[in-house]
């Protein structure tokens, strides 16, 4: 149905006004790492599963959440051919995979933060897309607010998931062009390292 003013909404009559403005809105964004999309035709579930959920969070489901709604990021993103679309992807693959296995009753709990349900190369996804958030928290220009969460969580998502993700055989393409954002974001990454580790006084 058309709205008043703005993009055309459908209607549902479980939906507020203000809620169907905010879904307009989603449609509408111009930079989301992670598909808000995908959230949507999920009914707004997380994936239940928690490292995977504050992963997904802090690179943001929509433009006005988490990395997505810097604009140090964006600039950084767009600058680099390709990236924003492998981002996606790979934020795609890791919440699809949280959500089979919260469908499929996979989870012994609600705080299941093992990797037992999923495949290598689910594995590897999560594992790419930790890297892309060690790196875009290392971007030059980010409020302090969001740098320190996404420094924090980096903490907790190494504390659960530190040496126990491995690769796995994506199909070639593919593998080459995640391996392209990979390289990216571990050389942003260490490169943040050593711009911590000098500046801290001696």
């Amino acid at each position: 149905m058309p709205a008043r003013d703005g993009p055309e909404r459908r209607y549902d009559p479980g939906m507020s006004e203000e809620f169907q403005d905010i879904l307009a809105g989603m449609r509408e964004e111009k930079f989301s790492l992670i598909p808000s999309e995908i959230y949507e035709k999920d009914h707004f579930q997380g994936t239940d599963v928690p490292f995977l959920d504050l992963l997904l969070v802090q690179l943001g489901y929509g433009p006005s959440y988490g990395l997505s709604a810097e604009q140090a990021v964006r600039d950084f993103v767009h600058g680099q051919p390709g990236m924003y679309e492998q981002i996606r992807e790979a934020g795609t693959a890791v919440y699809r995979a949280g959500a089979r296995a919260r469908d499929h009753g996979l989870l012994r709990s609600s705080f299941d933060d093992s990797l037992h349900p999923y495949s290598a190369d689910e594995i590897w996804c999560m594992d790419l897309a930790i890297d892309v958030l060690a790196m875009l928290a290392a971007v030059p220009g980010l409020s302090g607010g969001t740098r320190f969460s996404a420094l924090d969580a980096l903490r907790d998502l190494y504390m659960t998931c530190g040496g126990r993700t491995s690769s796995g055989s994506c199909a070639p393409a593919s593998r080459c062009a995640r391996s392209t954002c990979r390289s990216r974001a571990t050389s942003a990454r260490r490169n943040g390292s050593a711009r911590t580790s000098s500046s801290r006084p001696g």
